[in-house]
């Protein structure tokens, strides 16, 4: 009798671990995923890492961030706290600077909101001022007949400069109005109106968006504008003959003869120009004097704009 159980309680364990086995492994993939998932890593754009960087730097109240719909960005702000203030600024820097690199942005930015003027400061990425490449010009059928090394054999030819500058221009404009549109959307929340400065290359870029309204500044202050390729001033002086607001064309000693052809072609009484002594692009040394003469000229013609 003992035997008999025996061996139907061998029986039963082995058909207990048959038929139960499987869904305990069926099982298993279910509790599995119970388990909460890792977070996914957020990945920061350099771009964003140096503007993290410099906000630790800024003073507290004055950093904003701004968005243009896919990405967040720097700016800096500065209030003017009096009842009198006349409009904004948005000052763009050249594409080398930083809202925070010295030199005549930094003393703009510092000055203005002391005398009438809120100030919005922004600064420029993802500018591509390269030059044209070579090309390998080789067909498929080529390559196979010539066998190894046909790449040193091939004819290495430059792609067309006016097609490869002309796109070049264009992704830049567009680069630099993926950041100016939500800093004046910013700025007009503080100021009615606003005038534009913008310094060297920026400059350039910036006025193609003022030409084709996608931006509306009230006046515009340049300050060293240029041109990413060389030799065109004349491009720059048409692009603002086409603009019917008050402009002041600030310049050092250095672009003296770029500034003088410009003034050939705008024969225009709301286009003026101030030449400053000064040896850098910057101005560095001589930043009190462009902000006085940015100063007589946005009371000149803006005093009693907003009055």
């Amino acid at each position: 009798m003992v035997v008999l159980m025996s061996d139907y309680i061998k029986k039963l364990t082995v058909l207990m671990m048959f038929y139960i086995s499987p869904i305990l492994i069926a099982q298993e993939p279910a509790e599995m995923s119970e388990q909460p998932s890792a977070t996914p890593e957020v990945v920061i754009s350099q771009d964003k890492k140096r503007d993290l960087a410099l906000e630790k730097q800024i003073i507290q109240g004055q950093a904003k961030w701004l968005t243009d719909g896919k990405d967040d960005f720097l700016a800096i702000y500065n209030a003017n706290e009096t009842a009198s203030a006349i409009g904004g600024l948005l000052i763009v820097t050249a594409p080398s600077e930083t809202v925070l690199t010295s030199g005549v942005i930094k003393t703009s930015r510092d000055y203005f909101p002391s005398v009438d003027w809120h100030v919005l400061a922004i600064h420029p990425v993802d500018l591509d001022f390269s030059v044209p490449m070579y090309r390998t010009d080789l067909t498929a059928t080529d390559t196979k007949e010539a066998g190894a090394g046909t790449e040193n054999n091939a004819e290495k030819t430059i792609p067309d400069t006016d097609t490869w500058y002309k796109q070049q221009a264009e992704n830049n404009r567009a680069q630099l109005l993926k950041r100016l549109l939500p800093a004046e959307k910013e700025l007009l929340t503080k100021a009615e109106r606003y005038v534009l400065v913008a310094r060297s290359v920026s400059a350039e870029l910036a006025l193609d968006a003022v030409i084709k309204q996608n931006i509306k500044p009230m006046g515009i202050i340049l300050l060293n504008i240029d041109h990413p390729v060389a030799g065109q001033e004349k491009a720059i002086a048409e692009q603002l003959a086409k603009i019917d607001l008050p402009i002041l064309d600030i310049y050092d000693t250095k672009s003296r003869a770029k500034a003088e052809k410009r003034k050939r072609i705008i024969r225009k009484p709301y286009y003026s120009q101030k030449q400053i002594p000064a040896m850098d692009g910057s101005f560095r040394g001589a930043e009190t004097l462009v902000t006085k003469s940015m100063r007589a000229w946005l009371q000149k013609n803006f005093k009693m704009a907003l009055n």
